[in-house]
């Protein structure tokens, strides 16, 4: 499924490699963009030759933390509409509905949810991304414009409990701390900002349901509908369920608010199924965990829910 994301993804991009002392003109053609994604913000680019631009830029440059020196750039703005919708809700747990709901305007692929739980909330990011390609910077990036988001809601001050990420350790993590407030935890099984639930009912006092309303309708008007993709709403379900083992049928069906049997009869309309779905998914994880080589094959082999490395082994004989 081929993702597209507005243009405006790569905000900040060109002045940070021109700071770096490269040159973002060539850089954006060797992965197949035009130059003008450069300078006009509503441009439709594959979401995956983001990920290409911005891991080639890092490697070229040398630079680990560039996705955090791009997010450092970032102006509300950049969000278009879906920043103007956010503005007026009454609190800070619907401005990330919204951003949750709308953030495909933006760019397709990328997903943010939250879970509660004992007073405290896990707003989780993930990229639908080929396998085998590397989203650290990409995800980084995300994580630090959703922290950026909160403090305009909650003061400049703000920080979160936590910052977690599936990826290793950089040997420096200055501009880590400096935009997060706080040293991320490495080599975790997801990407995500944990912070408390009270923070999420703090009030928008100047907001207006009214103008909401609007520029939600402005925002269909312009971007359009989400064509409903219910078999990739599923698939991004069974990824983020699959480590705690999770991504069954029948916990996936009630987390979607139905029974097992209308679950299989809808992915059927769509010409798949779960067990197709669960497959796919563990496929490009392993690929993308093996590829990266910073895991072992017993921690990769809990990540993708299976109980022992034997069950891993057994199937990665029969499927890779």
């Amino acid at each position: 499924m081929l993702h597209l994301s507005r243009s405006a993804t790569l905000d900040g991009y060109a002045r940070v490699t021109r700071d770096l002392g490269h040159d973002p003109v060539a850089l954006v053609a060797e992965v197949g963009l035009p130059p003008a994604c450069l300078t006009d913000p509503d441009l439709k680019i594959p979401t995956s030759a983001v990920l290409e631009l911005f891991n080639l830029t890092a490697e070229r440059i040398g630079a680990v933390d560039f996705g955090l020196r791009v997010a450092r750039t970032r102006q509300f703005s950049n969000l278009g509409a879906v920043a103007l919708i956010m503005r007026e809700q009454p609190n800070v747990r619907q401005t990330l509905r919204v951003l949750a709901e709308n953030i495909w305007a933006q760019a397709e692929g990328l997903s943010i949810t939250t879970e509660e739980s004992d007073g405290m909330a896990i707003l989780s990011a993930s990229i639908a991304h080929p396998a085998g390609t590397p989203v650290r910077q990409n995800i980084e990036l995300a994580i630090a414009v959703v922290v950026g988001l909160l403090r305009r809601f909650l003061g400049p001050q703000w920080a979160p409990e936590m910052v977690l990420f599936t990826h290793r350790k950089p040997a420096r993590m200055a501009l880590h701390v400096e935009i997060f407030g706080r040293a991320p935890v490495f080599g975790q099984d997801l990407n995500a900002i944990v912070m408390r639930s009270v923070d999420l009912d703090a009030e928008i006092p100047e907001a207006d349901p009214g103008a909401a309303a609007q520029l939600t309708r402005y925002l269909e008007f312009v971007a359009g509908h989400r064509s409903a993709d219910f078999a990739e709403k599923v698939k991004r379900m069974v990824c983020v369920l699959l480590p705690d083992g999770g991504a069954r049928a029948d916990h996936v069906a009630r987390q979607l608010g139905m029974d097992r049997r209308t679950l299989h009869r809808r992915l059927a309309r769509q010409g798949t199924s779960f067990s197709e779905l669960v497959q796919r998914e563990r496929s490009e994880l392993a690929q993308a965990y093996i590829a990266a080589g910073d895991r072992s094959l017993t921690e990769i082999a809990g990540l993708l829910g299976f109980s022992c490395l034997s069950a891993f082994s057994r199937w990665r004989r029969s499927v890779l």
